[in-house]
């Protein structure tokens, strides 16, 4: 397999390029429009940078010689292993020049080389050589190489002719252990907290409601008092449940309200908090720690997210410790692995519900670890 990149002006121009030395079965890994920099760092022009593989043996093909389709099929996945790991060094210079400017905190810093260990951790991949097939195509539609590698071998360790059912059976395993449903003896406070948008207030209606069917004490109260929208719902909700409504926008204000409403089940809504606001993490711990142990902090994520933004979320809200994770918006995301990424890192909270539309409280659903694992594998398949 021959690897190589090019640059030019246009896109046509490097794809001139490539089908006159590589040939017209090149195949593109990868294009992205750079800027070189011009006379002391001015008049930088943009250039495309294209790169290209073709099988070595399937260009002696072309000669006369015999073409090996096995061979031409490691290109695409030496492509789906190129792409995360190109996409991982930018990661890197990106974390490096946010080293370098501003003077970061000690805990900043401390925190982007953990990051930076993580991503050289993932370019450390295993040699293909045809021993992992099942990692290969699931590495092609979207699992992450270390998660792939690591499912293969175990499945490997359980059959000796791994296949896909046996990946299966791996991967729910796994996910078992990622899960962590509802229990009697949970603290008697849920805190809610998410980035916006995320579906905050009508995960916490659709628990609070399952509460109530179970014949529970509950009580409802919001620390968002500046979206008039929210409190209005979670006020109608309260109304229509006949549960007591409150409003704490200060620590001490919902420290209060705890002790106003005794035993009774408590959960707590949240604002969003936006990536940009610097102070939002800071005021939920404050509130997450006016509760104390009696309360458990569940993080909701939008299953419609990409991944890196899940874990950058994740990694965003840990400062409050999430006991679980309730992930929304099932039914309209096409594609779980990102989800399933995000379970199986070490790093994220384990899930504890799904939400799969905007009906209260039925749409919400107890995450099955063979149901996960058949979403993932079958986007896989």
């Amino acid at each position: 397999m021959h690897i190589k990149r090019y640059e030019a002006a246009t896109m046509a121009a490097a794809i001139a390029q490539i089908r006159e030395e590589l040939g017209p079965d090149a195949l593109i890994l990868q294009s992205r429009q750079v800027r070189r920099e011009g006379l002391f760092g001015i008049l930088a022009k943009p250039v495309v940078e294209v790169t290209a593989a073709v099988d070595r043996e399937h260009r002696s093909a072309e000669a006369g010689g015999p073409r090996d389709d096995r061979s031409w099929r490691e290109i695409q996945i030496a492509k789906a292993l190129i792409e995360p790991i190109e996409d991982q060094v930018r990661d890197v210079r990106r974390t490096v020049d946010s080293l370098t400017v501003g003077g970061s905190a000690p805990l900043t810093i401390a925190r982007e080389l953990a990051q930076l260990r993580e991503i050289v951790a993932d370019l450390r991949l295993p040699d293909l050589a045809g021993s992992r097939p099942q990692a290969a195509a699931l590495i092609a539609s979207g699992l992450d190489p270390r998660h792939a590698f690591a499912l293969a071998a175990e499945a490997a360790a359980r059959s000796e002719h791994p296949d896909r059912e046996a990946c299966l059976d791996t991967l729910a395993s796994r996910l078992e252990g990622r899960l962590r449903p509802q229990r009697q003896d949970d603290p008697p406070i849920t805190l809610v907290v998410g980035p916006t948008g995320a579906g905050k207030t009508t995960s916490l209606a659709k628990v609070a409601g399952r509460e109530k069917a179970a014949r529970r004490e509950l009580a409802v109260v919001t620390t968002d008092a500046h979206r008039y929208g929210a409190e209005l719902l979670l006020r109608r909700f309260s109304r229509d449940l006949e549960v007591p409504f409150d409003v704490a926008v200060s620590p001490e204000a919902l420290a209060d309200r705890v002790r106003r409403h005794g035993e009774r089940t408590l959960f707590v809504d949240t604002a969003g908090r936006s990536p940009n606001d610097p102070h939002g993490i800071s005021d939920l711990r404050a509130m997450r720690d006016a509760l104390g142990k009696a309360a458990q902090v569940q993080l909701v994520l939008s299953a419609t997210t990409k991944a890196s933004d899940l874990r950058a979320q994740v990694a965003r809200f840990r400062p409050l410790e999430p006991d679980g994770l309730i992930v929304t918006r099932t039914d309209e995301s096409g594609d779980f692995l990102n989800v399933v990424n995000l379970l199986l890192d070490d790093e994220a909270p384990p899930l504890t519900w799904l939400g799969s539309g905007q009906r209260v409280p039925e749409d919400l659903d107890v995450p099955e670890p063979r149901e996960l694992a058949s979403w993932a594998l079958g986007a896989a398949a």
